[in-house]
Order: structure tokens, then sequence, then C-alpha cells
């Protein structure tokens, strides 16, 4: 929200953006060699005028230099852009519509050429399928204007209390909004909606933000909050590398994840329950026969951060169980085995 306006001189900008590149990956200026390889132009040019208090013909026209620029310089690099928030709108029978000033931009970058490596957009919501339709239409919208090879990156998205950013207007209602962000409802929300989006037509996903404070994973002081354990959720089903079949998620309310390792002996369900029923039962398939497993079950909610919920005890296999998870709240359900034949 700073340095917003125009610039006076576009190609000094382009100038500036050239040795910003230089110090950041080639050293330049006491730089460094960072390696970095997406560089993305601006950041919520619709957004006026907290973003940008220029024009469309403005905005479009900085993109043209400074994507040209950077490319003939740096052809081996990603550039694109340009991070659009409040670019759609909703139609009454719930499709979306794209802004005039979101197509000017993509059929300039196609019919004149510019480079557009990967087109950035933001989301946040309160709906969690809200998030993977988005991706749909977005990579409709790319392909429908010749840019099939272009990629899609949803760079800055989170869990918007209420769906709007009307935070109040006290401390005590600011503490409460941020409160229920951080909380157990907003670590259902990513972990849904991570679970949604593995099959949504999108290259990159960034959450807004991991850092300290409002809209982050921990306080001021680095306490993580409860969005933080359900990040740490997530993180236990992508260590397992290989996805599974999973049957029982309702788009929007319950996600399901699972996977297992690459040596067959780990295996394990995430379930986001953002709105939905407050039992699961759990039927595991598949689980070798001849090893003895034992099971357990972690757990965020108002009263965990990722920790058991039930003591671990061995179980036939084939063995459903019910499992009690009050919306909202996530669990990961871990099997583990060690040995065969016992």
């Amino acid at each position: 929200k700073r340095f917003v306006h125009p610039p006076k001189d576009f190609d000094q900008w382009v100038k500036i953006c050239l040795g910003i590149i230089r110090h950041y990956n080639e050293g330049w200026a006491n730089g460094f060699h960072l390696g970095i390889e997406y560089f993305e132009i601006w950041n919520e040019p619709e957004n006026r005028p907290v973003m940008w208090s220029g024009t469309d013909a403005d905005f479009l026209r900085l993109y043209k230099m400074a994507a040209i620029g950077i490319k003939k310089e740096f052809p081996q690099l990603k550039v694109g852009g340009p991070g659009f928030g409040a670019y759609l709108g909703t139609s009454k029978d719930g499709r979306y519509t794209l802004a005039p000033f979101t197509a000017a931009f993509l059929t300039m970058c196609k019919d004149d050429g510019v480079p557009l490596d990967f087109f950035s957009w933001h989301c946040y919501t309160d709906e969690a399928s809200e998030l993977s339709r988005r991706c749909i239409f977005i990579r409709e919208t790319l392909d429908s204007h010749g840019l099939k090879n272009v990629e899609s990156h949803l760079n800055e998205w989170n869990f918007l209390p209420g769906n709007t950013w009307d935070e109040g207007r006290t401390p005590e209602a600011k503490d409460q909004y941020f409160a229920s962000m951080a909380g157990p409802a907003g670590a259902a929300f990513l972990t849904i909606a991570l679970s949604e989006m593995q099959d949504a037509p999108v290259d990159v996903c960034n959450i807004f933000h991991g850092e300290l404070g409002n809209m982050g994973f921990f306080t001021s002081n680095g306490a993580p909050h409860k969005n933080y354990f359900g990040m740490l959720a997530f993180g236990q089903i992508l260590s397992l590398r290989n996805r599974v079949e999973t049957h029982g998620a309702a788009a929007g309310r319950v996600g399901i994840l699972a996977a297992v390792n690459d040596s067959k002996n780990q295996a394990a369900i995430l379930i986001s329950n953002y709105r939905g029923d407050a039992d699961f039962s759990i039927h595991p398939a598949h689980l070798p026969a001849n090893m003895k497993w034992t099971r357990e079950v972690l757990v965020v909610d108002p009263l965990h951060n990722l920790t058991p919920a039930d003591p671990v005890f061995y179980e036939n296999t084939d063995k459903p169980f019910v499992l009690h998870l009050p919306a909202p709240s996530v669990a990961v359900v871990i099997y583990r085995s060690d040995s065969k034949d016992k």
C-alpha cells in the first residue's frame, strides 16, 4: 500500500526492475545469488486507490514495458502478475464473470505478445470450495484467451471470517475477528481448502501469511496458533508422498485426504471437519493383514494442538471405528507398522 502511483518515468522504472533482479540473482551492488525464478509485476492494480492510483491504461502500459524489458535481459526467468484480487463477480446462478480490466490485461498479453509466464490472483473467503471453483474458472479463462501454457498462481489466500473484511470497530471486536481466523475454524478451513485444491487446476498456492500477528500462524511473541497446527497436520499427509483413494468428503464442509509412505508401513488420513457432522466412521482398507498396526489420532480443536485424542493401541486392520470430531476441527489418523507376522 506504498508507492502505488504510476511512475513519472516508465523507462526508469523498468531499469529499476532490472537492477533489482541483478541485485538478488547476480550479486550486483553487494547483492546475492538466490536463483529466484519468478518475478511478479505489481499487486492488485484493480484495488484503487489503495494499490494503484492510475488508470487501466496506465497499468497495462507499465506491465507491458516491464515484462518485455525483463524477458529481454533475463529470458530464462518467469515473469507474470499482477496479483489480481477483487476482479471476479458472481452472477445469480453462481457462475463467475470476468472483470473488463482483467479481460483487457489477458487480451493484451495474447494479442501483443506480452510475456505472461504466470497469472497470479488472490482469494479470501469463508467458503472453502470457492477456492477450487475459482481455480477452475481461472484455468478456463486463461485457456479461452489462448494462454494454455500460462501457469495459474493463487498467491494470496486465507480464511476470511464471516466472509467480510469488516474487522469491527473496537479492539475487542478486532481481537475476536483475528482469533477466529487463527483458531480451529481457520485450521479446518485451511486444510479442507488444501484437500480440495489437490484436484483443482492450479500450479502454485501461497497462504497469506505464515508470520507473526494478524492473519499469521503465530502471536506477536511467536507462540503458534491453531491454524499453524492445521498446516502441520497437512504436512503429516504430505510427508508420506503417495496419495491414496478416499470416500466421504463433502465439498465445502468436510475434507478427506489420505496417503501412504513408500515403504507401505505408514498411512494417514486427514479429516478437515469445517462444517460437517461430529461423528466419522473410519474404514481403512488394503492395509496388509500380516502386519501388526498401531493407530493414533491427532486432533486440532479448542483443547488439542495436533496432540493425541485417544491412546495408541493395536487392532485388526479391517476393523472400523467411530471418531467423534465436532466442527470446526482437524484430525490426522495415523497407522504405523514396524514388523510382520506378529
